[in-house]
């Protein structure tokens, strides 16, 4: 889990606890306010109308009318909190595919050139190797003056061939260059 996502999770915390005190907070005002008109109406006998005690107690409904609404601010604070979450969770996901995605890539372009590296070593090993193969044939003299033709089993040669480097090449080919120059000047 991201850092993001663990500090807004805890800050989801905080403003649920916040959210849950409000809450009890406009419970108790309601009673409160409940409890105030009662003892007015029974106080007064039930002359005062409903008016007027709004207009006596307003303080209290007008503190339990800006707690409901801070209340209902915190619930789309949470809300929005929590698809943030859900949105950070998606793109780490989709960060994590294409980490995958790349490392995949990257251990296959890996293969692909070790594959090249190693069917250039065949090609350079069956390339340095040469086999020779020589058939001759021997005359021989008798004393009777006859030739006799005698066949002899090829002789078969291997030469290796040293790996020349992309450096030593260059030099070969300026090597060449210059001698076909010095023809055309001749």
């Amino acid at each position: 889990m991201t850092e993001i996502v663990s500090k807004t999770q805890g800050r989801i915390s905080q403003l649920t606890k916040i959210l849950d005190g409000l809450k009890d907070s406009i419970v108790r005002d309601n009673d409160s306010y409940n409890m105030q008109v009662e003892k007015m109406q029974h106080y007064t006998r039930g002359k005062l109308s409903v008016e007027e005690l709004k207009s006596r107690f307003g303080d209290i409904l007008n503190r339990t009318k800006e707690k409901e609404a801070k209340a209902e601010g915190i619930k789309q604070t949470i809300a929005q909190l929590k698809n943030d979450i859900e949105k950070e969770k998606k793109q780490q996901a989709e960060r994590e595919q294409q980490r995958i995605k790349r490392e995949q890539e990257e251990a296959a372009k890996q293969q692909e050139l070790e594959a090249k590296r190693q069917a250039k070593k065949e090609v350079a090993n069956s390339e340095n190797t040469i086999v020779v193969a020589a058939s001759t044939e021997e005359v021989v003299a008798i004393e009777e003056t006859k030739l006799v033709v005698a066949e002899t089993e090829p002789v078969i040669e291997k030469a290796e061939l040293v790996e020349v480097t992309e450096e030593q090449e260059e030099i070969v080919a300026t090597e060449a260059e210059n001698k076909e120059e010095e023809k055309v000047q001749e």
